[in-house]
């Protein structure tokens, strides 16, 4: 499904990411597969990816009704992320955008807007994510052309969202739900460090796959995204069972 605000879902204003409403939502779409009587209740799995790579650890630690899950290059810590990437004068913009921001509201104005992704040779000196030719590519344009409604900016107030947002306190939650982790050895928009403390925290049953290139690599045929997949695939059989019909 699509995330509130974004894609095929309502929600204005559009890109306004909120990832404690997404946990929430995540709750309620195990409800509808529980309700459901084509599917089977006893067999969920869970497989996110960079931000909802987050968002399927909390809900996997919280929500006992997830039998497996997989998280593939996935989203820690908003605070951490940033200042490793951005440093402290970086984190203390931000900030102060967010707050300036917050003061608009306060005054009845509409919340502002920040681009998504730009690249490091872009004059503007805000953007969530500045990545490299072929990732900006990506974000812009998708290995099948844009998703339908994308926009290239989020809401200025997700940006502090996300700073507040840490999945590391629910990481030894998570067992006895099987876990396993993919990570990109030389991911520079969720670092690799960050990933490899957050599972070494975690309990067991779990399993960590490391795989070469960037952060995106998992979404491209020609790189890692049949390899990632397969994987998932055998941990969800492995600890789900196969599929009958």
């Amino acid at each position: 499904y699509d995330q509130r605000t974004c894609g095929s879902s309502d929600g204005e204003p559009r890109q306004d990411v909120d990832p404690v409403a997404q946990d929430r939502d995540m709750h309620m779409a195990l409800s509808f597969v529980e309700q459901h009587p084509a599917l089977d209740s006893d067999r969920i799995g869970l497989w996110g990816s960079s931000f909802s790579g987050a968002n399927v650890l909390v809900v996997a630690a919280t929500d006992r009704r997830v039998k497996a899950v997989v998280s593939q290059v996935p989203f820690i810590s908003g605070h951490e992320q940033f200042v490793l990437g951005n440093g402290q004068a970086g984190l203390d913009a931000i900030n102060h955008m967010v707050n300036q921001d917050r003061l608009g509201r306060i005054k009845g104005e509409e919340p502002g807007r920040v681009p998504l992704v730009r690249l490091p040779t872009d004059p503007a000196d805000q953007a969530v994510l500045f990545e490299d030719q072929a990732d900006y590519d990506y974000l812009v344009g998708g290995p099948e052309g844009p998703a339908p409604g994308w926009i290239n900016s989020v809401t200025i107030r997700t940006t502090g969202r996300a700073l507040a947002y840490d999945v590391r306190p629910f990481m030894r939650r998570i067992s006895p739900t099987p876990l396993l982790m993919v990570v990109a050895s030389d991911d520079q928009t969720t670092p690799p460090s960050l990933a490899l403390e957050a599972y070494a925290a975690a309990l067991e049953p779990k399993e960590l796959m490391m795989i070469s290139g960037g952060h995106y690599g998992v979404y491209w045929a020609h790189l890692s995204r049949d390899f990632v997949t397969d994987a998932a695939a055998d941990w969800f059989e492995t600890h789900l069972g196969k599929a009958t019909r």
